[in-house]
């Protein structure tokens, strides 16, 4: 119908949303993960399909007699509200990471203020990057991730730890099981004390929607730095 009335007011969006339409549809030039795909189509071809079903709804409704087009216009859109819904199932109801808040609550009430958190974590994307970032603006600790220990400088390492403890901070070595070994031989750590944060997620497939819900698990062994002397 678009089509049958293309004039100058349409033919821009008539043109545009088929052109992103076919182009993502046929190949979608992103990455399987969902974030990224879906990228594609929320700027334009979402809204050119939201846009041109309901004025297909309306054509019906405007074009058809009696009753007709009231049984047409109604049972697509009950359809289309229908396929929504369904869709959206899983989606709205699942809060990924509940409970965490609550969790890190606990775990920083274990440290004193503006603690230093080093990470041991060799990940690209690891349990650093993941809790650091609440540690960091609701907590006010300085937290840190250490991935590649044969790059590192020692020296300049036990320097900065120095200089922070100087400025009375308390300094921790997080150990994760997949890192490594603290880096520094001649400082001591302190006993290790455990903490486990748990979460659940929506699972992060590649070739379905996401429907299970899995649970992950950190083990958060903090080991306080040993002041010079100490």
């Amino acid at each position: 119908m678009l089509v049958k009335d293309l004039n100058r007011r349409t033919v821009f969006l008539l043109g545009t949303g088929l052109f992103f339409s076919l182009l993502y549809l046929w190949r979608i030039q992103a990455n399987p993960h969902q974030i990224y795909a879906m990228r594609r189509y929320v700027p334009v071809v979402l809204p050119f399909f939201i846009i041109t079903t309901a004025y297909l709804i309306n054509w019906l409704y405007i074009n058809l007699r009696g009753k007709t087009r009231w049984f047409v216009s109604s049972g697509l859109t009950l359809v289309w509200f229908s396929g929504i819904l369904l869709s959206a199932r899983g989606f709205v109801s699942q809060v990924d990471y509940r409970g965490v808040i609550s969790q890190l609550d606990r775990l920083s009430a274990a440290l004193p203020p503006h603690s230093v958190l080093i990470f041991g974590d060799s990940a690209p994307v690891g349990v650093g990057d993941l809790l650091g970032t609440p540690l960091r603006f609701l907590y006010g600790h300085d937290v840190f991730t250490l991935r590649n220990v044969d790059a590192l400088d020692k020296e300049r390492f036990a320097e900065v730890i120095r200089v922070w403890q100087r400025a009375g901070r308390s300094v921790y070595w997080v150990g994760m099981a997949e890192g490594f070994a603290w880096p520094l031989a001649g400082s001591m750590l302190g006993s290790p004390t455990d903490h486990r944060v748990t979460a659940t997620i929506l699972e992060q497939p590649y070739d379905h929607k996401p429907t299970a819900r899995d649970v992950i698990q950190w083990q958060i062994p903090l080991a306080e730095v040993s002041r010079d002397g100490e």
